[in-house]
């Protein structure tokens, strides 16, 4: 990509001084300027100093931790504290001051554009690799297929409301003997509906986020989608335009983390002991529920060739490729994010 050359007045900018004595070694700099004599030409720079300094007009030098780097049209240069600009150079300070925060206001959003255009290729390539790659998002799709297929749409959707709800801890209820029944009515005085079933903790899920986090709107769409309209984006267009499209890629870190931290605890799901714990949570939905047509059972399914293969991480070309998506405006991205 061709490197955008920026106007002057957007690329020598002051660097804000981190002490008084960067503001001494500056040979322009003046402890004592006159406001009576000089004008304000341009604020160079605001600063915070962990220690107060002298004001650099003669007419005040009280001290100050926030204030400005500013130049008069004399081509002196010396600091004002934050009250000091209006009330010492009045709407000169104003029109100075309003000028650095707009042109600096421009600066930090084409610098934005382009640090996030030549870190495009990039992120894009990751998004490729995170879709792609073994246990990636194409892989997770073939499992929860494979998943619904198996257990029944019902089932499947029980435990989406599980993974949603972060109910996690599976129990097993089952009915005590004639015998215990009698023993406990007599021993503790309940009825018999308080003694009948025993609950029996076998055990926790693994987050299970992955069966509705929406991979293909938030990493293919969103991620991928923003940093293909990033690369379409002119630096020299308005500032208000300008911020308004790399918000498009606020948080696309966060977002393939998000994805990846998924797709790892998709694998954990697999695992043999969560498989048979997932199997109880299932067989306890359907105790009362018409049953799936096909065999369900997760503890046999474990050992199927399908299950083998999803382990390995394979079945990446058994489903159809993932449709690029639409391509979609800057405002409805916008819209995404926002949710």
């Amino acid at each position: 990509m061709d490197t955008i050359a920026l106007p002057d007045h957007l690329t020598q900018f002051t660097e804000a001084p981190s002490t008084y004595s960067d503001l001494l070694r500056r040979p322009s700099f003046r402890t004592d300027v006159d406001p009576k004599l000089n004008r304000l030409a341009e604020v160079l720079t605001p600063y915070t100093f962990g220690n107060e300094v002298p004001c650099g007009l003669t007419t005040c030098h009280q001290g100050h931790l926030h204030g400005f780097l500013v130049r008069t049209t004399e081509g002196h240069e010396t600091n004002i504290g934050h009250v000091c600009g209006r009330n010492h150079f009045g709407e000169d300070f104003d029109i100075a001051n309003a000028t650095y925060r707009r042109n600096a206001d421009r600066r930090d959003a084409v610098n934005q554009i382009l640090a996030l255009q030549e870190r495009a290729p990039a992120v894009r390539q990751q998004v490729t690799s995170l879709v792609n790659q073994q246990f990636g998002v194409r892989w997770v799709y073939h499992l929860m297929g494979c998943l619904n297929r198996r257990i029944g749409a019902q089932a499947y959707a029980y435990l989406i409301t599980r993974a949603k709800r972060e109910d996690m801890a599976v129990t097993r209820v089952s009915e005590r003997s004639e015998e215990d029944i009698l023993r406990l009515m007599r021993d503790t005085g309940k009825k018999r509906d308080q003694v009948r079933y025993i609950e029996e903790q076998v055990g926790r899920l693994p987050s299970m986020k992955w069966l509705y986090w929406d991979f293909k709107n938030e990493v293919v769409a969103g991620v991928d989608e923003a940093f293909r309209l990033i690369t379409e984006v002119d630096p020299n267009m308005e500032t208000k335009r300008l911020k308004d499209a790399s918000k498009l890629c606020f948080g696309w870190d966060v977002t393939l983390r998000t994805a990846q931290a998924h797709l790892e605890d998709a694998m954990r799901f697999l695992a043999a002991d969560n498989l048979e714990i997932a199997h109880v949570a299932v067989e306890e939905f359907l105790r009362d529920k018409t049953k799936p047509d096909t065999p369900w059972s997760l503890k046999e399914w474990a050992e199927t060739g399908e299950a083998r293969v999803l382990m390995r991480g394979d079945g990446r070309t058994v489903e159809p490729v993932i449709t690029p998506v639409k391509q979609v405006s800057k405002g409805k991205l916008r819209k995404r994010k926002r949710r």
